[in-house]
């Protein structure tokens, strides 16, 4: 008789067994690590599902820290009527397997320990003899793409006198937008980004590469105004989700690398990898630990998911 999978909750059909898989652990960590029921499902308020929160029982437990939970409020308050990029308060409050509450678990807590931000994300960013002043989130001031597009993570840095950021796409089970978007302002920044982009135009909108063009038209907006003098993009996703990896290993091969503009993949494990090799108090070290639970440690909901 199963004894688990009746407390991990209601689980849709999924696209994908990644996907599955993924939903399936957020509801065990909601279960078995939370112990709390589970919540209403997206659009359906008279369903429920195995990795959403309850309005009134969210609280902070969709964050890992204290500190996460303080960067979330930092930054819903320092927005207003002019920022880019779109947050769902409730999605981020009350989805577990949304990406943004995945991107504030990961750089949150960074943000009010700049120090280890350096020590840890300038080596996983391939930035040497940088300084990180600053982590923002759902970033593009003054909408350089000349839409709502935005990196979820943006780590400002300084090096060599110079003023420079990574943009980071964080990927959960999300899949990118296959939408072609295109605008006069996007031709504008491809024909001026020269020798960043490497395609043409047409190949970097098609379906495939749509969403990341975009983002990389963010850091090529920012660099152009002037706003800073290197503008890195890099796109963050599980080590297991093989099409983001392809599509973004694929997408990294048509921009060119160099000191003021860049594009590459890191995974969920280099992050955590990369912060444990530092020196960490021990409420740090927790923290790594739960990152690596939540979203690389499947093997601890393999009983459970085995009985279904």
């Amino acid at each position: 008789m199963p004894l688990l999978r009746p407390l991990v909750g209601t689980l849709p059909v999924d696209r994908s067994k990644f996907t599955a898989r993924m939903r399936f652990h957020q509801g065990w960590w909601r279960a078995f690590v939370l112990n709390l029921p589970e919540g209403p499902r997206p659009n359906e308020a008279n369903q429920t599902v195995c990795n959403a929160l309850a309005d009134g029982q969210a609280g902070r437990g969709n964050f890992l820290t204290h500190r996460v939970a303080a960067a979330v409020d930092a930054a819903l308050k320092g927005r207003d009527g002019a920022s880019a990029g779109i947050v769902d308060e409730r999605r981020l409050r009350c989805n577990l397997l949304s990406s943004q509450p995945l991107a504030f678990n990961f750089f949150g807590h960074l943000a009010d320990d700049l120090e280890l931000a350096s020590r840890a994300l300038l080596p996983l960013f391939g930035l040497g003899g940088a300084k990180v002043v600053g982590i923002h989130f759902e970033y593009a001031p003054g909408k350089p793409a000349g839409d709502n597009s935005a990196f979820d993570v943006a780590v400002e840095y300084t090096r060599n006198g110079k003023r420079g950021l990574v943009g980071v796409e964080c990927k959960y089970t999300d899949t990118f937008s296959p939408t072609e978007y295109r605008r006069d302002t996007y031709v504008d920044l491809h024909r001026n980004g020269s020798p960043t982009f490497k395609e043409s135009y047409e190949t970097l909108t098609s379906s495939r590469y749509n969403q990341l063009f975009r983002n990389q038209l963010v850091g090529e907006g920012l660099r152009q105004r002037g706003m800073f003098d290197e503008v890195h993009v890099r796109l963050f996703c599980a080590p297991d989700d093989k099409e983001a990896r392809e599509t973004g290993q694929r997408f990294g091969e048509m921009i060119s690398a160099s000191e003021v503009a860049s594009f590459a993949v890191i995974t969920y494990e280099e992050f955590i990898a990369k912060v444990q090799q530092q020196d960490l108090s021990w409420s740090d070290r927790e923290w790594t630990m739960l990152l690596w639970a939540r979203y690389c440690g499947m093997y601890l909901s393999d009983p459970a998911f085995e009985e279904a």
